[in-house]
């Protein structure tokens, strides 16, 4: 296989991920805009709560989400490898 290797994100299996969320993802769409505009812009105070909630939960998810850091990127070609090492020690020595 030809092509550069990156270490950190398998971008298909989040565009599969993302295929799976699309009903959750348009119940809540439409829980947070109602509770926007019926709560924050209305007189209802359950489409307030309802609103509030989403967009916490929105928040929530984004700061919980990993963001992978690609350290390295290079070509490899047939015959060539990569060593993962850490140089800490495993074991107590002292």
């Amino acid at each position: 296989m030809a092509g550069p290797s990156g270490i950190g994100v398998d971008r298909e299996a989040a565009k599969k991920f993302e295929k799976t969320q699309g009903s959750e993802g348009r119940l809540l769409t439409y829980l947070r805009r109602s509770g926007t505009r019926k709560g924050f812009m209305g007189d209802s105070k359950v489409w307030l709560y309802i609103g509030a909630a989403t967009w916490a939960y929105r928040l929530l998810r984004r700061l919980a989400q990993r963001n992978p850091e690609i350290l390295l990127l290079e070509e490899l070609k047939p015959g060539q490898r990569i060593i993962v090492a850490n140089d800490r020690p495993t074991v107590d020595v002292g």
